[in-house]
C-alpha cells in the first residue's frame, strides 16, 4: 500500500511540475541576468538586462507559427482553384491535379522546412537548455566531443527503436480493453520525459544508459511529467492538420516550455520498484552496435 500511495503521489509531482515552466520563466531572465553579472569581470562594464531565454523560447514559437501558416494557406487555396476549374469546365481533372499539388507541396516544402526546423530548433533547444542548466547548477561537465557524438548516435537509434516498440505493444494490445491505453500512454510518456530530460542530463555527463536507470527506477515521475506533453502532442488536434504537420508545429512552439521546466526541476530522490520497459529496446540497440563493431573489427583484419 506504501508503493502505491509513492506513485500516485510521484506521478502527481510530475504532472505539477510539468507546468512550473510556464510560471517561473518570468523570473528565469532576471536570475539569468544576476547570475552573469556575478561571473563578469570587475574590470567588465555590466552588460544591458535582455530577455535571452524567453527570446530562445519566441523565435521555437515564431518558426512554428510560419511553418503551419503556410500549411493552412496551402490548404485554403485548394478551394478557391477547384472553384475557378468548375467556371472553367475542368472539374474533373482537378482530383488529379489536387493529388499531384498535395504531392508537390510535401516534398519540395513540408518535408525539407520540417527537418530545416527541427534542427535549427534542437541547436535552440540546447542553447536554452545551457543557459537554464548554468543558472541553476553552474557550468555544464565537459565532456570529450567523440563520446558525445558517440552517446548522440546511440541515443537517436535507441530513441527510434523505443517509439517503434510503443507502436507495436500498442498495436499488439489495442483490443484489449484496459490495457492497450495503458500500455501505449506509459510508453509515450516515457519518452517524451526523456525527450525533456536529456539536455540537462548530457550537462550533467551522463550517459545514456545512467539516464534510462534514472527513467526505470523514477518512473512515476517522469510518467507524470511527460503526460501533459502526451496530451499536447497526441490527443489535440489542430485545424488543417491533414499530415502530421499540426503535430510537429505543436511540438516545436511548445517543448522549449518543457525542456526549461526540465531543466530547472529534480524528480525526487526516493525510487521505487524499477520498471524494464525499455529493455526491450535497450536490447535491440546494443545487438546493433555489436553487430556494427564485430563487423567492423573483422573487416580492418
Amino acid at each position: 500500500m506504501e508503493n502505491v500511495k509513492t506513485i500516485l503521489q510521484q506521478c502527481l509531482f510530475g504532472f505539477v511540475d510539468c507546468f512550473k515552466g510556464i510560471f517561473i520563466l518570468v523570473h528565469l531572465d532576471k536570475q539569468l541576468y544576476e547570475d552573469e553579472n556575478k561571473r563578469r569581470k570587475p574590470t567588465d562594464p555590466p552588460k544591458p538586462f535582455e530577455r535571452k531565454i524567453l527570446k530562445q523560447l519566441f523565435k521555437c514559437v515564431g518558426v512554428s507559427l510560419f511553418f503551419y501558416v503556410s500549411l493552412c494557406f496551402f490548404i485554403s487555396v485548394l478551394p478557391i482553384l477547384r472553384t475557378l476549374a468548375q467556371m472553367m469546365g475542368g472539374e474533373d481533372n482537378f482530383n488529379l491535379i489536387e493529388y499531384y499539388l498535395h504531392w508537390l507541396f510535401s516534398l519540395f516544402w513540408l518535408l525539407p522546412l520540417n527537418f530545416l526546423l527541427r534542427t535549427i530548433c534542437a541547436f535552440w533547444f540546447s542553447n536554452l537548455s545551457i543557459m537554464v542548466f548554468r543558472m541553476r547548477y553552474g557550468d555544464p561537465r565537459p565532456t570529450a566531443v567523440h563520446r558525445q557524438l558517440a552517446d548522440m548516435i546511440y541515443s537517436i537509434v535507441f530513441e527510434i527503436l523505443f517509439l517503434l516498440q510503443a507502436v507495436l505493444f500498442s498495436y499488439l494490445t489495442k483490443d484489449i480493453t484496459v490495457l492497450g491505453p495503458v500500455v501505449e500512454v506509459l510508453h509515450y510518456c516515457l519518452l517524451y520525459s526523456l525527450y525533456a530530460f536529456e539536455y540537462k542530463w548530457a550537462n550533467m555527463g551522463l550517459d545514456l544508459i545512467v539516464r534510462l536507470k534514472i527513467l526505470s527506477t523514477k518512473w512515476p515521475y517522469y510518467l507524470g511529467f511527460g503526460f501533459p506533453i502526451y496530451l499536447l502532442n497526441n490527443v489535440f488536434e489542430m485545424p488543417y492538420d491533414s499530415t502530421s504537420t499540426g503535430r510537429c508545429c505543436i511540438y516545436l512552439a511548445s517543448f522549449p516550455f518543457f525542456i526549461v521546466t526540465a531543466t530547472y526541476t529534480s524528480a525526487p530522490k526516493q525510487s521505487v520498484y524499477p520498471l524494464p520497459i525499455s529493455w526491450p529496446a535497450t536490447t535491440a540497440t546494443n545487438w546493433i552496435f555489436t553487430k556494427l563493431l564485430n563487423k567492423k573489427t573483422n573487416s580492418s583484419r
